[in-house]
């Protein structure tokens, strides 16, 4: 199970960076009219952010199992994740294509750094100590 939400992380982090890419000028992107976006902000409406809310939803989910003594990595993984998404929505209210590139390059860069953090959070996870059949 550990490992299918590991690449689960793994997966989410790589589609929010290439919707990231993809998405560096939003304000070539139609507006959604639709009655279930009604009341969202237009920066809500994006993918990308979804994936980001979705990534980050699943950082609160581990962060708890987490061993003790770990608190520095949760901290750092905790702020990178939630900086995602803060920094697209940043982004999405520069009124130049310049600041907002330079937000969602801030985004991209803590996407990558979040999927750091949860690698280093597989390499602290407790194993048992090894011991050979008798």
């Amino acid at each position: 199970m550990l490992v299918l939400v590991l690449v689960l992380v793994l997966v989410l982090v790589l589609v929010l960076v290439l919707v990231l890419v993809l998405v560096l000028d939003i304000s070539t992107q139609p507006f959604s009219r639709a009655a279930d976006t009604i009341g969202m902000l237009d920066y809500e409406k994006l993918d990308v952010y979804q994936c980001a809310i979705e990534h980050l939803a699943c950082v609160f989910k581990w962060l708890p199992l987490l061993p003790r003594g770990h608190s520095a990595l949760t901290d750092q993984w905790r702020r990178a994740a939630m900086s995602i998404p803060l920094n697209i929505g940043e982004g999405a209210g520069k009124t130049s294509v310049a600041e907002r590139a330079h937000c969602y390059a801030i985004a991209r860069g803590e996407a990558m750094e979040s999927r750091c953090d949860s690698r280093r959070r597989k390499a602290t996870q407790r194993r048992p100590p090894y011991r050979p059949h008798s």
